[in-house]
């Protein structure tokens, strides 16, 4: 039986989400929520009208590091304005099989923490996600902080489509990368998928890349996470 609240907690589900299990651990749990399935176009939970979640599990980030995917999501989040965050949901044995390298893993939350300032909180599994969702709606009701620090796409100089400077600002991250030698990568490339995937002998052709660069980038994308 659900327990009694004063208010209720407002949460906007995004569709692709109704099969994560949420939902009904969201009817079953003691917390006063009131949600709703719908399109979400950034994000897929919005608490409170207000606070937008980004929920991936812990293979599913990888999977997204790999694609580049997480960079414009984490982009697209922080542009709306809105304070928002990723939970990353998992225990680690769950993809003790990947191939990622814990470096590339570290320089990727390096990116997202100082680079777009999306804070990320880790939860063990969906029922602690729901139970995060409570506290964090709680504290945001106590507070009712008026302004959330947001951060957008770095400033550079280069004259190119948003989409493209993304992409060379997520190359930018890797050791050794400045702007010209991430503009020379996905030329080459033409993704940063690609890049991250590449053997050390593909990286040593792009032009301003030598064999020493091409192995540092090699070996940050490659090691076990």
């Amino acid at each position: 039986m659900r327990q009694s609240f004063n208010t209720p907690i407002w949460l906007k589900i995004d569709f692709r989400e109704r099969s994560s299990g949420i939902p009904e651990i969201i009817e079953n749990s003691l917390y006063p929520f009131e949600y709703k399935i719908i399109h979400l176009p950034v994000g897929d939970y919005l608490l409170e009208n207000k606070i937008l979640i980004e929920r991936k599990t812990l293979t599913d980030f990888i999977t997204s590091v790999k694609t580049g995917r997480i960079f414009d999501q984490a982009y697209r989040l922080v542009n709306t304005g809105k304070p928002c965050l990723l939970i990353l949901e998992g225990r680690k044995e769950e993809i003790t099989g990947s191939k990622m390298k814990r470096e590339a893993m570290q320089g990727c939350l390096v990116h997202l923490h100082v680079f777009t300032g999306l804070p990320m909180i880790r939860s063990k599994d969906t029922e602690e996600t729901v139970q995060l969702f409570y506290y964090i709606a709680n504290q945001y009701k106590k507070s009712q902080i008026p302004q959330f620090k947001t951060y957008g796409i770095p400033s550079r100089s280069l004259k190119l489509h948003p989409s493209r400077k993304e992409k060379i600002i997520i190359l930018q991250s890797f050791p050794g990368i400045g702007p010209q030698k991430a503009i020379n990568l996905l030329e080459f490339f033409g993704s940063v998928e690609k890049v991250i995937s590449a053997e050390v002998s593909e990286l040593s052709k792009v032009r301003g890349i030598g064999e020493k660069l091409a192995e540092q980038i090699y070996t940050l994308t490659h090691s076990a996470f």
